[in-house]
């Protein structure tokens, strides 16, 4: 349940995937060299080994932009989604009133969260409860006026969903001066009173931040948690916002992306100049961050790493790895994209964007299951206890599939 700002930046990774989304063959066999002419001179082989230096191995190897091996790479045991788990296809509808339906989660077993969009007219954007037996649409919140807009639900409960609005454009969407500058409020809606909460306004430097892109924002009971930077714009904060007494309290300076391990608060810090360290809200550590990482997911069973393992400059492809940071064990590689690793006390999943067989990580058991017996695609999840929804998204429409454990 991304901003909509990031789920651009991942379709714009998703594209750049695509392109390369071929068959990796190499020009020799494994083990063989390509024989050197008898004719050829010392001097032309020389040449040769000179025309190679500056190449990297994919490139000596023959891997090229349009042959690039996409295909996970498993640093654990593999098995058949179909030993451990039940699952079975659901219908759900592609529109509702006419807008572009998306699933962002579970309300609870028997409703999805979803966004109704117009995709010519994102301001037209509201948010409502499926329920999945009935099929009947419950509308939440409705679109918030001209030049607003419902743009990401980052946390939620039975009780409140907690969302971000925009106001204005951003500094390259403006055409004139006149134009409202862009601003990011944070805001929950109580479901038990029905009427929305103003939590927060985010500084001036938070839209165009990581902070904004990357972080989270944590809802434990009635306490909500997330960070923005403080007033000078050098540095984060992390805050607490009680929606019962309705009341913010800065819990930590210095401290940002909020996470709940082992049921409770964690937050980022820094070990000396770097944010690179995860402490509990007491200012025990709990492990040190990767220089590489790109993502985090921070779960009631693990913290894992989603990193730039490596990239090309030569070929411009990034080797992705997701990092078990607790064991030091890296779970998989791949140079397909991928994005937004999730994870509670089960499972361990992310969003792919190339043609690649449905899979997540059991976290009881230590290995990967694959829906091998669905065709390979697109695909992410959404995870409820132990089970949650398959998505997988094709040119011909989206397919849902609701599973569990045996």
């Amino acid at each position: 349940m991304k901003h909509k700002l990031y789920y651009l930046a991942c379709i714009l990774l998703f594209l750049l995937a695509a392109c390369t989304a071929k068959e990796y063959k190499p020009e020799k066999e494994p083990g063989k060299e390509k024989p050197v002419k008898e004719e050829q001179t010392k001097e032309e082989q020389a040449k040769e080994e000179q025309a190679k230096e500056g190449k990297t191995e994919e490139e000596k190897n023959g891997m090229t932009r349009e042959n690039v091996d996409l295909d996970y790479h498993l640093q654990k045991p593999v098995i058949s989604a179909q030993e451990v788990l039940t699952y079975q296809k659901i219908e759900l509808p592609s529109k509702i009133n006419n807008k572009k339906m998306a699933v962002l989660g579970f309300y609870d077993d028997d409703h999805f969260l979803l966004s109704l969009e117009n995709i010519t007219a994102l301001e037209e954007t509201e948010y409502g409860l499926l329920d999945v037996k009935s099929q009947s649409y419950q509308p939440l919140l409705s679109p918030p006026g001209k030049g607003k807009m419902l743009a990401g639900i980052v946390a939620h409960s039975e009780d409140y969903i907690v969302y971000v609005e925009y106001h204005g454009k951003s500094e390259f969407d403006r055409t004139s001066e006149e134009e409202e500058l862009l601003m990011i409020f944070l805001k929950a809606y109580d479901k038990k009173q029905k009427q929305i909460v103003p939590i927060h306004a985010y500084s001036e430097f938070y839209p165009y931040s990581e902070l904004h892109f990357k972080n989270k924002t944590i809802l434990m009971g009635d306490k909500l948690y997330f960070d923005d930077f403080n007033e000078a714009g050098m540095d984060a904060d992390l805050y607490c916002y009680d929606l019962t007494k309705k009341k913010v309290e800065t819990m930590k300076s210095g401290y940002q992306n909020p996470g709940l391990y082992q049921g409770e608060p964690v937050a980022i810090g820094r070990s000396g100049a770097e944010y690179d360290t995860i402490y509990r809200l007491s200012g025990e550590k709990v492990v040190s961050l990767p220089e590489n990482i790109i993502e985090l997911s921070v779960g009631e069973r693990g913290i894992f790493a989603l990193n730039n393992k490596n990239t090309d400059e030569v070929l411009r492809v990034t080797t992705f790895s997701i990092n078990d940071l607790l064991s030091g064990e890296e779970l998989l590689e791949t140079m397909g994209s991928i994005s937004q690793p999730d994870s509670n006390q089960y499972y361990l999943c992310w969003q792919n964007y190339t043609d690649q067989p449905p899979m997540l990580y059991n976290l009881e058991k230590g290995c990967f299951l694959a829906f091998d017996d669905l065709p390979k695609g697109i695909f992410g999840f959404e995870l409820r206890g132990s089970g949650g929804l398959l998505i997988c998204y094709a040119e011909e429409g989206t397919t849902y599939y609701r599973f569990d454990r045996k």
